[in-house]
């Protein structure tokens, strides 16, 4: 008989969330939000560890280093090839300046959006947490029914034992009585 008090009085202390599949499907939701966040940060540092190693490449040939291997090969510049190389080198030099520009502001937008993703991460998942933790502490609504449905269990096994016993007790009866 004790068992079937417990779960009558597990089941009549049983807190259930009113709007359990609200909740649950709002932190569904929220997980999946949270996800794509992660994710979205996962490419950003991908992106900007690309950006790093592009602005670190230095594989800029200057203008001295050409006329240096062209004089160990025992050649010279003539004038006007040495101007047109400057030219050549000028134009390189500024197209790199711009990249490496362009690479730096991009990074800076790219370090900024990295800030705001972790503020709405660490908002998400603290709502996630909130609304677990309420889930968990309010009750879940399957466990009540697994709970409710158990107790059908026990209080049918309870009616067959009363059902047996007391035919147990008219075949002692008619024993007796033999």
């Amino acid at each position: 008989m004790w068992e079937r008090e417990r779960i009558a009085n597990e089941l009549n202390e049983y807190k259930i969330a009113e709007n359990y599949s609200e909740l649950e499907s709002n932190s569904k939701n929220i997980y999946r939000e949270l996800a794509e966040k992660k994710n979205e940060k996962y490419s950003i540092n991908n992106d900007l560890k690309g950006i790093e190693e592009t602005i670190n490449m230095n594989p800029d040939l200057e203008h001295s280093s050409i006329k240096n291997m062209y004089e160990e090969l025992g050649a010279k510049f003539s004038e006007e090839l040495s101007k047109s190389i400057d030219d050549v080198t000028t134009f390189y030099e500024t197209l790199r300046d711009r990249r490496k520009k362009r690479l730096f502001d991009r990074k800076k937008d790219l370090i900024k959006k990295l800030e705001s993703l972790d503020e709405q991460i660490n908002r998400l998942q603290t709502e996630y947490d909130e609304v677990i933790k309420y889930l968990d502490t309010h009750g879940a609504l399957d466990e009540f029914h697994e709970l409710k449905e158990y107790e059908k269990s026990i209080l049918r096994d309870l009616d067959k034992l009363d059902s047996y016993k007391s035919l147990l007790q008219e075949v002692e009866k008619k024993i007796n009585k033999l």
